[in-house]
């Protein structure tokens, strides 16, 4: 999509979408040979990706979920490490 319309004519929605895709085949998808990720970090992952969103956006996930996983203590360092590449 920001090939053929360029990004400057993406919506702010858009955008989080696009960093979404972007920080999931380079953080989540793309796991080293070496690195022995469990469940748990897995999911951790993938709750730090989906925090990009905003809760309201995240509307096919069951709101008790939202309400225990998507702010977290640490949650800056969470944000931190995703931009990091960590």
């Amino acid at each position: 999509m920001k090939a053929v319309v360029g990004e400057e004519a993406l919506s702010e929605e858009d955008r989080l979408y696009l960093e979404f895709l972007e920080k999931f085949e380079r953080d989540f998808l793309s796991q080293d040979p070496y690195e022995s990720r469990t469940i748990f970090k897995s999911l951790d992952k993938a709750w730090n990706l989906l925090r990009i969103f905003p809760d309201k956006l995240l509307k096919k996930i069951n709101k008790k979920f939202i309400a225990q996983y998507y702010k977290r203590d640490g949650d800056k360092d969470n944000k931190e490490e995703m931009k990091e590449g960590n």
